[in-house]
């Protein structure tokens, strides 16, 4: 009886989905569900096509991206068509980019697509032109800067020579995201 016992909880233990979320990552699944449109470029309720895994937001930016002078030189010079000067300025100053820069950044897991709120089909690997219409889209996980700034890299595949890199920057306003800013990184 004993014996039985034991494999019944273990089975529990090590075979289920855990019921547990933490809140970074309750925060983080939130706010990819009010903003998930407007990270993709996707008109509101079609369906999203993601890779299964979130890619590590530092694995896809310049080392120096999160400092004051790269994001000055770069997009704070109006040297970016697109990105507002003005804005990049105003960021600048008003979130401390040390804590970007030594926040711990998770490896990347699977999706928990039980916190998803929006239409969304996985893909194991990019299949390129197999699905033409739609956007193969990779996201970061947010990443948080204080209390009204996130951060989250997006990229999308739409066939062998189209595609962009991009960070979109989201501004809490009146308790809801907003989007602030998109600096482009690469396109293709």
């Amino acid at each position: 009886m004993n014996y039985y016992f034991k494999i019944i909880i273990s089975l529990f233990l090590f075979g289920c989905k855990p019921i547990y979320i933490s809140k970074k990552d309750k925060e983080s699944y939130n706010a990819i569900n009010e903003t998930i449109y407007e990270i993709t470029k996707t008109k509101k309720g079609v369906e999203i096509y993601l890779f299964e895994k979130p890619i590590p937001i530092n694995t896809m930016l310049d080392k120096n991206f999160f400092t004051k002078t790269y994001l000055k030189e770069v997009y704070g010079n109006g040297g970016v068509l697109g990105v507002d000067s003005g804005k990049i300025s105003n960021l600048i100053k008003e979130i401390d980019l040390n804590t970007v820069a030594t926040e711990k950044i998770d490896k990347a897991q699977r999706w928990d697509s039980s916190q998803f709120r929006f239409p969304y089909r996985f893909l194991k690997k990019n299949i390129k032109n197999s699905i033409p219409k739609h956007k193969q889209n990779n996201l970061s996980m947010p990443l948080f800067v204080g209390n009204n700034y996130f951060f989250i890299y997006t990229d999308y595949f739409c066939g062998s020579e189209c595609g962009q890199g991009s960070v979109v920057i989201f501004k809490k306003i009146n308790g809801q995201w907003e989007h602030y800013e998109r600096l482009p990184v690469w396109i293709s």
